[in-house]
């Protein structure tokens, strides 16, 4: 995270890009971002999760957080939506996320 401000997670699916998103790729379908960041830590009366923004071109932003399955505290924060919840695996290399967004273009 940049300057440790949540508010700084933010991937577009315009060619502007902040953190540590990146664009599509070969790789990537059209439309897919890839974010990497650090695990977000648990805070007073917060559950873990990560603050995301997303834009189709000329469209509205939509700004949401997207928490992590299997936290103990997700029950217990005001702000949790289990539709928000992302698909999460442990690899070798750390953790693996993904969400998909579905957005009216």
């Amino acid at each position: 995270m940049e300057n440790g401000s949540p508010e700084n997670v933010l991937t577009t699916l315009t060619p502007t890009v902040r953190c540590n998103g990146t664009p599509p790729t070969p790789a990537l379908r059209e439309g897919q971002w890839r974010l990497e960041t650090v695990l977000p830590a648990v805070y007073p009366g917060r559950t873990r999760h990560v603050h995301v923004k997303v834009q189709p071109p000329g469209g509205s932003v939509l700004t949401t957080m997207l928490y992590f399955p299997g936290e103990r505290r997700n029950h217990l924060d005001k702000y949790f939506r289990p539709e928000c919840l992302m698909n999460a695996r442990e690899t070798p290399e750390g953790w693996d996320a993904e969400f998909t967004f579905v957005l009216d273009v």
